[in-house]
């Protein structure tokens, strides 16, 4: 084996294979422990590209595909960003454990994405033995840091393309310093890197560039073209195999609104989001290598105090700009810390131009680092619709090993870099942890629900999606509220907007909190720091306990009658409601369960000394008479005027039955009655004192559909406690709030019980609200 690793040049400096064991090592202990975790991120996606595809990589189901809410038409995976290379690895994860195993064993399959990781940190290794004087381990400070390591639980191609992307490179380093059968090893695996970097994600493809331009440059443009000709022949095939299959090339896919690359690079080049990305790329380069920001200005030529000067600059921007404003969207110091450190790296590409300039051996690995990073950074900029780790942790390896290269191998520095290891290792693997708990949060399974999960609907991607839909509840699609009777909303996960006409319906009767016992927050609740295309960020926000995920569930009525939306020139009163002269109005609804009502009523003279009488009644074909299903008693005197008055109820057989509603007062007078607003250009049949009416009442009836169980109403509390609070600008607060407590779930103990409280509201007793539109201004009539 020697005669292929052996190496012809005598200056070059590689890993041994004691160190590639201890990194593998090391590797292994920081990720066994996070392997438990969830669904995270984009890899229900992943999963289910990898259930559509055939043996043939070119010709994947065809089928329609829900996507954020919205049912995609003849959908083929191909019009995604990424080759299949990590799909069918899924793919064959899932055939080995088990059609039906699979999904409950994700720890294995999370176990399997291992390699990729210690394939990082080797690569990246034997890149700074090779090209700095410092250390191989050092690379286990990205690898294993707050940036990195959350994304390597993922079943994502960010990892994957990392780590090809670095072996790949460095085992065409290694090739082009042998000859011989030494030579042909290296260049055989140079090519099987490369070529699955291609096949994970068109990204790739910047690979190919860095080893044409190393080996250019380094005088080896035979091997540089046979390399660049046995990765290109095969890949082009594929593309052409998915046209002639699917008539389309992939990335470059016919434009559909809602994955167009047109489309993402239009959002790209906003100049809103060119600056939001360009503070997210300082503060995840922060995150990943801020503890390593120090030594960015200790160059080691004596002119390197204009680099100190520059990164001194870029601290007091930062200072500046913190206390302007509301800080320029980053609430809170932890953030612009973050961002300072990354900009203590901005001098490094000076230096790399300086380096241009002379006569230097490595003169050459300058230059690459710079297409390398600038290439990937005018990416992001500008290009990328968002700020993706991807693009993100390739940048910061360039970084890193340009930081490392301007780093003299003294002891005093040796002993500051390994500090800064050991810091960033620990970093990472809490952030690791908070991100574990956070995707076990995402498992409506833990939930104490008191609604079937055959009943539920619900929003949310990720985690929440793959386990709600095992457990047989109903992912919410668009157009799709009359079929809604419970609604989960999870606070934190990307999800589609609730249509408005269902929020008006919708009602807190639940509320669950899922504690994080690491101290590192990976969202800011207070703002939408969404620097990925969920909310999370992959680097911590900021320091403290708090919650992984909140869930909301609502009670979601269905309306008997349009929403009652009066214009104020058609407002009118109907009259003085008296036993003489009471409101009657017939309906039906294809909805069984109808247990809500609500009336908007006025006081007639001020005096409200009477009693109304509130009937439901079954017309009686037979001539014995209406057949009451429900009457209720309401003190007018507790009435507010110009007011909804909400009034719920055992739910009522009422799917498809002559109903008619009736409001009466046995003991009203015309000076101590009250009345009801009308809406005059509506048309909604009615009667008044017996007389046919025109115009549309000001009532809203609802229906809590019943399935194979009845909802059952709250019941009738004698000893009513005070409401727990609804925090205010709750981002998923859709609906009326209601009295519900906040029962806490501990994901690291599974047995955790939890007793939610329920709405205090009691069994046929008014509450009073305020209106979904804007109340009638109030009038005497």
């Amino acid at each position: 084996m020697s005669r292929f690793l052996s190496s012809d040049s005598s200056h070059e400096q590689d890993l041994s294979f004691g160190a590639i064991f201890a990194i593998t090592l090391v590797c292994l202990a920081a990720y066994i422990p996070l392997a438990d975790t969830g669904i995270l991120n984009d890899d229900r996606v992943f999963l289910d590209y990898a259930e559509r595809l055939t043996w043939n990589p070119a010709r994947a189901v065809v089928g329609d595909y829900v996507f954020h809410g919205q049912v995609l038409k003849d959908f083929v995976v191909f019009e995604s960003t990424h080759p299949p290379l990590i799909p069918y690895y899924l793919r064959f994860l899932q055939k080995i454990l088990g059609p039906e195993q699979w999904a409950n064993q994700l720890w294995l399959m999370h176990l399997a994405f291992a390699p990729f990781l210690i394939m990082a940190a080797v690569g990246l290794a034997g890149l700074i033995r090779r090209t700095t004087e410092q250390p191989g381990w050092l690379a286990l400070a990205l690898v294993l840091g707050p940036l990195f390591l959350p994304n390597a639980m993922t079943f994502m191609a960010d990892v994957p393309l990392f780590a090809f992307w670095v072996c790949g490179l460095w085992f065409w380093e290694r090739a082009m310093d042998r000859s011989g059968r030494a030579a042909a090893f290296n260049y055989g695996l140079a090519w099987w890197c490369a070529f699955c970097a291609l096949m994970t994600a068109y990204q790739g493809l910047g690979l190919i560039a860095l080893m044409a331009l190393r080996g250019v440059g380094r005088g080896r443009v035979g091997e540089t073209l046979i390399m660049m000709t046995a990765l290109m022949a095969p890949f082009l095939l594929w593309l052409w195999q998915v046209y002639y299959h699917h008539q389309i090339f992939p990335y470059f896919a016919p434009p559909r609104e809602e994955l167009s690359i047109a489309t993402e690079v239009h959002k790209g080049l906003v100049l809103e989001n060119v600056w939001a990305k360009t503070r997210v790329m300082l503060i995840y380069l922060g995150a990943a290598l801020g503890l390593f920001a120090p030594f960015s200005t200790a160059f080691r030529n004596p002119t390197g105090a204009v680099y100190a000067v520059a990164a001194c600059l870029g601290w007091g921007w930062v200072m500046v700009v913190g206390f302007v404003g509301d800080g320029a969207g980053f609430p809170g110091w932890f953030p612009w810390l973050l961002t300072a450190l990354g900009l203590a790296f901005v001098p490094l590409p000076l230096r790399a131009l300086k380096e241009l300039a002379t006569d230097r051996e490595y003169a050459l690995w300058w230059f690459t680092l710079l297409v390398w990073a600038g290439g990937l950074a005018v990416f992001q900029i500008f290009l990328a619709a968002f700020a993706s780790p991807r693009y993100n942790l390739l940048l910061f390896a360039a970084a890193f090993l340009a930081l490392l290269k301007t780093l003299p191998a003294v002891p005093a520095v040796r002993g500051g870099l390994l500090l800064a290891t050991f810091g960033g290792m620990a970093l990472g693997w809490i952030a690791g942890q908070s991100e574990r708990t956070y995707s076990l949060a995402q498992n409506p399974a833990q939930l104490p629900l008191t609604a079937p999960a055959e009943d539920i609907h619900f929003v949310g991607e990720m985690g929440v999606r793959f386990y709600g839909e095992r457990l047989g509840m109903n992912y919410l699609l668009a157009d799709q509220g009359d079929q809604v009777r419970y609604l989960l909303v999870p606070e934190r996960t990307d999800r589609i907007a609730v249509p408005e006409q269902l929020r008006a319906r919708a009602e807190k009767i639940e509320h669950f909190e899922v504690g994080n016992p690491w101290p590192l927050q990976l969202r800011n609740p207070e703002r939408d720091t969404n620097f990925y295309v969920h909310p999370r960020g992959f680097l911590p926000f900021r320091f403290g306990f708090g919650y992984a995920e909140r869930f909301d569930l609502y009670r979601v009525y269905q309306p008997v009658l349009p929403v009652w939306q009066p214009k104020p020139a058609d407002l009118r009163p109907l009259g003085p409601i008296t036993a003489q002269s009471p409101f009657a109005m017939d309906f039906t609804t294809s909805h069984d369960g109808l247990m809500r009502l609500r009336l908007n009523l006025a006081t007639y003279n001020r005096i409200n000394q009477s009693t109304l009488e509130i009937l439901i009644e079954q017309p009686a074909d037979d001539g014995l008479g209406p057949r009451t299903l429900w009457r209720h008693t309401l003190d007018a005197a507790k009435l507010q005027d110009n007011q909804w008055v909400q009034i719920d109820f055992e739910a009522l057989d009422s799917a498809n039955r002559p109903l008619r509603l009736t409001v009466t007062s046995p003991d009203a007078t015309v000076d101590s009655a009250v009345t009801l607003w009308i809406d005059g250009a509506g048309n909604q049949p009615f009667t008044y004192a017996g007389a046919p009416q025109s115009g549309r009442p000001a009532v809203e009836m609802f229906c809590l559909p019943r399935g194979k169980k009845a909802p059952q109403p709250p019941a009738q509390d004698p000893h009513p406690t005070e409401p727990a609070t609804v925090e205010p600008g709750d981002a998923t607060a859709i609906g009326a709030e209601t009295d519900a407590s906040t029962p806490s779930i501990d994901t690291q103990n599974p047995d955790n019980e939890v007793t939610p409280t329920k709405p205090e509201n009691g069994e046929n007793e008014p509450s009073p609200e305020p209106s979904d539109t804007p109340p009638p201004e109030e009038q005497t009539p």
